[in-house]
Formats: structure tokens, sequence, C-alpha cells
């Protein structure tokens, strides 16, 4: 039979500002590219044209694949390491 001895608690709170604030900039960041990207293809003649829709239609599923693998670790990145350094913080003053 097991015994109760006490009880723990750990209260996490994060801030997602930082978070809101990199997908923000992210955002603008992947629009202006867009833009700039179309308006450099819309200068090209029709054999670039060609040759650029060929290559993007062999790599869009590997380049999907390699952006959304990137995004993922750097949510990681900036959301993990608040958390972790939180809970540190925390264990410092003997609440963990």
């Amino acid at each position: 039979m097991a015994e109760v001895v006490g009880v723990a608690r750990i209260d996490l709170t994060g801030d997602a500002s930082g978070v809101e604030a990199a997908v923000a900039r992210a955002k603008k960041s992947i629009d202006s590219m867009s833009r700039e990207a179309q308006a450099h293809y819309s200068k090209l003649s029709a054999a670039e044209k060609r040759r650029v829709d060929a290559l993007t239609s062999l790599q869009g599923g590997h380049a999907i694949r390699r952006i959304a693998l990137h995004a993922e670790r750097h949510t990681v990145a900036v959301v993990g390491a608040p958390v972790h350094e939180q809970a540190l913080r925390n264990k410092g003053r003997g609440m963990a």
C-alpha cells in the first residue's frame, strides 16, 4: 500500500508577447520576400520562367518540409527557453 507523504504543485506561466512579435516579424519578412520574388519572376524571359517552374515543381515538397522543420525548431527555441529559465529560477527559490 502506498503512503502519501506530501503533495507538490508546479505552476508554469508564460508570456506569449515575444512569440507573437516574432511571428509578426516573420510574416512581414515572408511577405516582403514573396513580393520581391514575384517582381523578379515577372521580369524573367519565357525560357527562364519554364526553368524556374520546373525546379519549383521538383523541389516544392522538399522545400515545404524544410521550412516547416525550421519553423518548429525556432518555435521550440523561442518558447522553450523562457519556460526552462523560469523553472530554473523557481528551483533556486526552493519552489521546485
